[in-house]
């Protein structure tokens, strides 16, 4: 209908710097008369990625799941991803035999273009997985080991502190801090602020 290619249409939709502004025109006006949305899937092929990146979840973690906070991180993960043109996909290991090799699949298949690990599943094999292969990925959570990875987190420390200066500030003298499991590094870094 536009009298062009396949591909000066794909470079169209692309924005590709080598079509003259008439063509371009020609080829957007097309578009625009067939209502014609380029299918994700093909374009994702072609461009050799998922176009998604992973989220990592495990929900047996009651600690994570009740929390509203953890519910929060997602929505706001979610908000990151679709403001890039990504979906966000999210896995649950409960739901597999053998995490390990559940990374290794999903590593091997390419099943998406990066993926947000919490800390609370990361150990050793995991992180040989994802090193191994390449494959891109954040922790969620302070890792508190020499492993080089990256990995965002709230300053829990700082937080806290925060709080308990607020209180105290307010007059309250007597305050207690209900925290989570002794070795939880999370519980941790709150009780030392």
């Amino acid at each position: 209908i536009a009298g062009v290619s396949k591909s000066t249409v794909s470079k169209v939709l692309n924005d590709h710097p080598t079509i003259p502004a008439e063509t371009k025109a020609r080829v957007s006006d097309v578009i625009r008369k067939l209502n014609y949305t380029p299918n994700a899937n093909a374009k994702n092929l072609a461009m050799q990625r998922s176009g998604s990146i992973a989220l990592i979840i495990d929900v047996n973690r009651l600690d994570l799941f009740g929390d509203i906070f953890f519910t929060n991180i997602i929505l706001g993960i979610e908000k990151h991803a679709l403001s890039n043109d990504l979906d966000l996909t999210i896995f649950n290991v409960n739901q597999v035999e053998s995490t390990a090799d559940f990374m290794k699949t999903f590593v091997s298949g390419k099943k998406s273009d990066g993926m947000i690990v919490p800390v609370s599943l990361l150990d050793g094999n995991i992180l040989d997985i994802l090193n191994k292969n390449s494959f891109p990925f954040v922790v969620l959570g302070d890792p508190r080991s020499d492993a080089r990875v990256s990995w965002i987190d709230f300053d829990n420390r700082r937080g806290a502190a925060d709080a308990l200066t607020h209180l105290h500030s307010n007059g309250y003298r007597k305050i207690a801090y209900i925290g989570g499991p002794d070795d939880s590094p999370l519980s941790l870094c709150r009780f030392d602020g």
